[in-house]
């Protein structure tokens, strides 16, 4: 085998070693407690692109049919930092025994179709029961680093009795990740990252791509953050993705402070952050984004310890504060109430953003050997104040509300719904939903194409 040419590279998530020629691509972990077997492929397949805070691994030939059968399940859904008011984001929890190659993790998350897949394994590096391994894929990308995966993954792990007391830590490509639960409420210990300003073409650059004045741009390792003046244009804000795209990261976290006499004054930073890069348009809840968030709020308002409002159409609140070089981050997880009806039945989409406040994820129907249902199923949420856009179909429709208050108006009629309703429409009806209550409306809508008479 030719000599290896070595190349360093050290990253805010862990210093990676990289040793690479024509045959072989490795990277040997230099923190203790990570993945075992990061990476390492020695078939002469140049598979993988590295770049910031993310490696994409070309899938071609590699189908579902083909994955091993623990991967060809669907996975576990979790909502992380979803709770009474935010239904937060969803992440695929995958357990395993030990990890198979990463093309094949990689393969699993492009067809479970969800935001990322946390792939978690017992660490053999570790005598102690609660010590597991984690590896997190969006649909194209290996990330170094997802905390609302990591969430969902220790929710798993604690709610189904695999870990018997209250901690946790993940070995992972970002080092070890300390993991506490307290009630309903999980810390997770993340690594801190700084930012520093960004120059000025870097700048005019982001705000030409976001079409709004820029407080501030600072590049925090493989995400920029644009400052702007208020929360306002967090909130309200429409993002251009293929302008993003275009832009050299991982990732945009637009922020502000939040005004302390406005509607947010709960909290004391807003954001959102979009990663179309990574297949990602917009993340209802980024974690690691938060961990370059922390330090540049806590600096500029004078105190650690902060409460963020990451403002997705989904939505999630977290807790944030500092300890040494460590950023801790609690929330909490659900299982979604529609996720649990997919295991093994149903394939899931992505969420998408219909309308402001408005998110959908469709499911593909129930599978079957021969053929597929004769209707399409998807989830939808409606936050507090906000409507679907009124539309017509040549199909029937039904929605059921599992959870909050609405009116629906219907070819000019309305009808109160509260959880626990249904209303039908027939085709070509106009229909729309109002959130009339205070706390987001969880609901599942049926469709079928009805024969002509």
């Amino acid at each position: 085998m030719a000599q290896c040419a070595n190349l360093e590279r050290h990253s805010p998530y862990g210093a990676l070693r990289l040793r690479c020629n024509e045959r072989c691509y490795h990277v040997v972990r230099r923190n203790l407690g990570g993945v075992a077997e990061a990476i390492a492929r020695d078939d002469g397949e140049n598979f993988m692109t590295r770049k910031h805070g993310f490696t994409t691994i070309d899938l071609a030939g590699m189908s579902h049919a083909s994955l091993p059968p623990e991967l060809q399940k669907a996975p576990n859904v979790v909502n992380a930092f979803a709770d009474d008011r935010f239904s937060g984001n969803p992440a695929g929890v995958v357990i395993l025994r030990e990890f198979p190659p990463a093309e094949q993790m990689q393969a699993a998350a492009h067809y479970a179709k969800l935001p990322t897949t946390a792939f978690v394994a017992p660490s053999w590096d570790h005598d102690e029961l609660a010590c597991f391994d984690i590896r997190w894929f969006t649909p194209s990308a290996e990330l170094e680093l997802c905390g609302h995966a990591t969430l969902a993954a220790a929710h798993w792990l604690f709610t189904r009795g695999e870990v018997p007391g209250h901690a946790l830590t993940f070995g992972s490509r970002s080092g070890v990740l300390a993991i506490t639960r307290a009630g309903d409420a999980i810390t997770m210990s993340f690594p801190r990252i700084l930012s520093v300003a960004a120059d000025r073409a870097t700048a005019r650059t982001v705000s030409d791509a976001l079409g709004v004045p820029l407080v501030e741009c600072r590049r925090a390792y493989d995400d920029l953050i644009a400052v702007v003046a208020e929360e306002s244009i967090v909130t309200r804000f429409v993002p251009d993705l293929a302008a993003i795209r275009g832009l050299e990261c991982r990732g945009v976290v637009l922020t502000a402070r939040t005004d302390p006499n406005g509607s947010l004054a709960e909290y004391d930073i807003v954001s959102r952050f979009f990663a179309p890069a990574i297949s990602i348009d917009e993340d209802q809840v980024c974690v690691s984004a938060h961990c370059k968030l922390q330090p540049y709020w806590s600096e500029r308002l004078g105190r650690s310890s902060l409460r963020a409002l990451q403002a997705s159409a989904s939505g999630g609140r977290l807790g944030l504060d500092a300890r040494g070089d460590r950023v801790l981050i609690e929330g909490s997880a659900r299982f979604g109430d529609i996720d649990g009806i997919r295991h093994g039945t149903v394939a899931c989409g992505p969420v998408t953003t219909c309308a402001i406040g408005v998110t959908m994820r469709e499911f593909d129907g129930l599978a079957s050997e021969h053929s597929k249902a004769p209707f399409r199923l998807a989830s939808f949420r409606v936050a507090p104040g906000c409507a679907t856009v009124a539309e017509a179909h040549d199909v029937a429709e039904l929605w059921h509300l599992s959870r909050g208050h609405g009116r629906a108006v219907v070819d000019g009629r309305s009808i109160e719904l509260k959880a626990g309703d249904s209303v039908q429409f027939a085709p070509r009806e106009r229909h729309q939903l109002h959130n009339v209550g205070d706390e987001a409306i969880e609901a599942v809508s049926i469709w079928w194409e009805v024969p002509r008479s």
